[in-house]
C-alpha cells in the first residue's frame, strides 16, 4: 500500500528514500482509516431502512471547568458535536486546556465516521489533529465507544501519528445516582505509546493518566453544574523528561464547572 516514485537524479535519490520512508508508515496507516471509512459508509447506505431515521445535531459539553492547584489554574474543556441517527454520524471531538495566563497547554480535535456495531457500542475512524503541544501532530484513529457492562461509558481509541508512531488512550466513566438530580461520576484516562516521541516530550511506555471525581446537579436535564477534584500523573520516561523541564510529575485540582447539552 506504500506509495513509491522513481526520480531520474541518483544524487537526490538517498535524501528522496529517507523523506518516502519517513512518511509512509502514515500514508498506510492513511489508507486503512479511509479504507475503513468507505467500508462503513458502504453498510450505512446498502440498508435504506435504516437511514430513514431522522438525522439529529446535538451539541455535548460534557466538561467545561476551571481548576485551582499549585501553579498555574487551567481552565479545561471538553466536548462533541454529533450530527446523525442512531446507526451512523459524523462527529467533531474537541478537548484542551488553558492555563489561568491565557497560554493553551493542550488542544486537540477529531473528525470522526460513526457507525453502530451493536445494541452498545460503535465503531468510530477519522483523524485527529493537535495544536498543542507544539510542534503539531495529526493522526489517524481507529476506535470503539460505548457503554460496558454496568453502564460504564468507554471509548478506547488507537493512534498513527504523521510520524508513524502508535500510541492509544482508554476513557472510562460511570454516572452514580445519589437523587434524581444528584450524581457522582468517577472518571479514568490512561494513555500509552509504543515508541517515543521526544519533540513532545512523550516516552514509550505508559505516558500518563487522569483521575476525575466530580459530583453533578442536574437544574434541567440538559444543564448539570459540578464540583470535584482531578488528578494528573506522569509514568516512566515521560515523567523523566518532565522532570528534566523542571515540571511536576503529579498535580491534584480543585474544580468547579459545568455541563451542557444542546
Amino acid at each position: 500500500m506504500a506509495l513509491t516514485r522513481l526520480w531520474p537524479q541518483e544524487a537526490s535519490s538517498m535524501r528522496i528514500n529517507r523523506q518516502t520512508e519517513s512518511r509512509q508508515p502514515f500514508s498506510r496507516s492513511v489508507l486503512v482509516t479511509l479504507l475503513l471509512g468507505g467500508l462503513l459508509s458502504c453498510q450505512a447506505y446498502a440498508h435504506d431502512d435504516k437511514m430513514d431515521s431522522m438525522v439529529i445535531p446535538t451539541l455535548t459539553l460534557d466538561r467545561l471547568e476551571w481548576r485551582a492547584g499549585p501553579g498555574s489554574d487551567v481552565l479545561a474543556w471538553e466536548g462533541a458535536l454529533r450530527i446523525g441517527n442512531d446507526d451512523n454520524a459524523f462527529l467533531w471531538r474537541s478537548k484542551g486546556e488553558q492555563l489561568s495566563g491565557g497560554t493553551t497547554e493542550k488542544a486537540e480535535n477529531q473528525l470522526l465516521w460513526q457507525h453502530m456495531v451493536s445494541e452498545f457500542f460503535n465503531l468510530h475512524t477519522g483523524f485527529r489533529q493537535d495544536q498543542r503541544p507544539s510542534p503539531t501532530r495529526s493522526y489517524a484513529v481507529i476506535g470503539l465507544d460505548g457503554l460496558a457492562p454496568y453502564w460504564i461509558e468507554t471509548n478506547a481509541d488507537l493512534y498513527v501519528s504523521d510520524q508513524g508512531r502508535l500510541s492509544a488512550r482508554l476513557e472510562l466513566a460511570h454516572d452514580l445516582a445519589i437523587t434524581s438530580r444528584l450524581s457522582l461520576q468517577p472518571a479514568l484516562e490512561i494513555n500509552a505509546a509504543a515508541d517515543d516521541d521526544l519533540a513532545i516530550d512523550e516516552g514509550a511506555g505508559v505516558t500518563s493518566s487522569e483521575l476525575g471525581l466530580r459530583l453533578r446537579y442536574a437544574v434541567t436535564p440538559d444543564i448539570a453544574p459540578y464540583i470535584g477534584v482531578h488528578w494528573e500523573q506522569k509514568y516512566g520516561k515521560t515523567a523523566d523528561l518532565a522532570r528534566h523541564h523542571g515540571e511536576r510529575t503529579a498535580t491534584t485540582y480543585g474544580l468547579v464547572g459545568i455541563s451542557l447539552s444542546f
